[in-house]
C-alpha cells in the first residue's frame, strides 16, 4: 500500500526496483508462483484537493501479482500525483482498509501489508476522513484476517513538525501480538535507506 502523493516517485520507483530483485531472487530459488504481490495506491480526500484523480485505486491483486510480468507491468502506470494535496495528512488509512477488504487473501498463508508513507493519515475524528477508524480499528481488522501489517515511514524533512504524532499512529497501526510493533521510521526519507 503506497503514497502516491506528489514527490513520492522517487519511492515508487524504488519499491519497483525491490520487487524486481525478490521476482528475480524467486526465480533463481526455483520458487516464482509461491510468493504474490498486490498493490494499493491512496491519494487523498477528493473533497480537499479534486486534482488529485483518485482516493485509493488497486493497481495489482494477490491472482495478477503471482506472475513478475503482469506486477511490472501494472506498476509502470503508477505515478505519483501531479497536484499537491491539502496538507502533510493524507488517506493511509482508505488504502490499507481497501488492501484488507478487497484483496482476495483465500489460499495465501502468510499475509502482509507493507504501507510506504511520508505523512500521517487521516484517524476517524478527521472529518475528511473517509474511513471513520482508527489505527487501533485498522489493526484489528488486518488481525482478524491474520494479516500483518509493516509501516515504513518516511521521515522526511517536510513532514518534521507532525513526525512524532504519526509515529505514534502508525506504531499502533503495525503492532502484532507476541512481537511488538513493525514499525520502521526511514531516517530523512532516505531513498537508499528506504531501499534497504
Amino acid at each position: 500500500v503506497i503514497d502516491s502523493t506528489l514527490s513520492m516517485q522517487p519511492y515508487i520507483e524504488r519499491t519497483r526496483e525491490a520487487v524486481t530483485t525478490i521476482f528475480n531472487t524467486l526465480g533463481e530459488a526455483d520458487l516464482p508462483g509461491q510468493v504474490s504481490f498486490g498493490l494499493v495506491a491512496y491519494r487523498d480526500n477528493l473533497s480537499a484537493a479534486p486534482g488529485l484523480d483518485y482516493l485509493v485505486r488497486t493497481y495489482v491483486d494477490l491472482d495478477e501479482g503471482r506472475d513478475a510480468a503482469g506486477f511490472l507491468s501494472s506498476l509502470k502506470s503508477l505515478r505519483d500525483a501531479s497536484v499537491s494535496s491539502r496538507d502533510f495528512t493524507e488517506e493511509a488509512y482508505a488504502g490499507v482498509k481497501q488492501a484488507i477488504e478487497t484483496i482476495s487473501w483465500s489460499g495465501i498463508d502468510a499475509r502482509y501489508i507493507v504501507l510506504v508513507t511520508d505523512a500521517g493519515a487521516r484517524d476517524a475524528d478527521d472529518p475528511l476522513s473517509s474511513t471513520g477508524l482508527s489505527a487501533r480499528d485498522l489493526q484489528q481488522m488486518a488481525q482478524q484476517k491474520g494479516i500483518a501489517v509493516f509501516v515504513l515511514h518516511l521521515l522526511t524533512t517536510a513532514t518534521m513538525p507532525d513526525q512524532v504524532a504519526d509515529a505514534d499512529q502508525y506504531r499502533q497501526l503495525a503492532e502484532f501480538p507476541g512481537i511488538g510493533s513493525l514499525y520502521y521510521g526511514v531516517p530523512t526519507g532516505n531513498v537508499q535507506e528506504f531501499g534497504k
